[in-house]
């Protein structure tokens, strides 16, 4: 099953080195459009604010302004099988099946096949840029009309942006570069900006700074931003809540650059109905409706 599996995606992968070589040898970008992009004027007219808390005791929360959205974990792509390679094309079937019955934005949290050229290998970047592109067209065609996109790209994150022009930055916009066949087989991009930093004037720049890398890349594309109203666990401060006040700049800055967020929450916490975030999330989503 397995090696049918591989024969199946080695044709895709052929047919994918093929452009590849097309556009190196023309020096255009790749972009393959499993699913068109929207064209400019298609952006969101108004700031969507997406629900994917998955904290336990989460209530409700759809009437107070939360749209729905569809986040499919790669345990549920692939099924207890091996995600070094893609999953089978019947588990693609069901996953883009059931996201049809749900006719809602679509995010497929893929992350563990490396596609960052700074630290991995031209030859391993290559492969797995092919592969989400593989599973992008599959889930595409088993889901017509469905928007949807990858967790965390474009662009590739990155916390501490170095300023423009100089030798770290022209590194980080070639590895978003070096994704863009990814970009062209989806239809939304969905940066992740989650909390690294205590200081809000240092989260506004790094959050700025990786829409704007995402508008670059993905010109045509919405861009809803992840974020999380904790800090990161690889933080001194881990899944201690945001305050209030710098919740409510996180939210207004990307209402500023971005089309709308996704606000996560994992499901080992525990919903907290008088959380300071919470209070400021409702009056944010009052002041959108008025």
């Amino acid at each position: 099953m397995v090696n049918a599996r591989r024969r199946r995606w080695a044709g895709r992968l052929v047919a994918l080195a093929v452009a590849f070589s097309a556009c190196a040898q023309s020096g255009a970008a790749v972009h393959l459009d499993a699913t068109p992009a929207p064209p400019n004027d298609a952006r969101p007219s108004r700031f969507h604010v997406f629900n994917a808390i998955g904290a336990r005791g989460t209530p409700d929360l759809a009437p107070y302004g939360l749209e729905k959205i569809n986040l499919v974990y790669a345990s549920a792509i692939w099924m207890g099988a091996d995600m070094t390679v893609p999953p089978a094309d019947s588990n693609v079937l069901k996953v883009a099946g059931d996201a049809t019955a749900l006719d809602v934005l679509t995010c497929l949290d893929v992350e563990q096949w490396p596609v960052d050229q700074r630290n991995t290998s031209s030859a391993t970047v290559d492969t797995d840029v092919q592969y989400y592109v593989g599973l992008a067209q599959s889930f595409a065609v088993g889901a017509p009309g469905i928007p949807f996109g990858y967790y965390g790209f474009p662009p590739i994150r990155q916390v501490n942006v170095a300023e423009p022009g100089t030798r770290a930055f022209v590194a980080w916009q070639q590895a978003n570069d070096r994704i863009r066949p990814i970009v062209g087989a989806v239809n939304v991009a969905f940066p992740s900006l989650y909390t690294f930093t205590s200081d809000p004037g240092v989260w506004v720049a790094y959050a700025k700074a990786n829409i704007a890398e995402a508008r670059r890349v993905a010109p045509t594309l919405p861009v809803y931003a992840f974020i999380w109203p904790r800090y990161h666990e690889g933080t001194p401060m881990a899944l201690q809540p945001v305050d209030g006040a710098y919740w409510r700049t996180q939210l207004e800055t990307l209402k500023g650059v971005a089309d709308g967020v996704v606000i996560w929450d994992s499901s080992k916490l525990a919903w907290d109905e008088g959380a300071a975030w919470w209070q400021e999330t409702k009056s944010f989503l009052a002041e959108l409706s008025r």
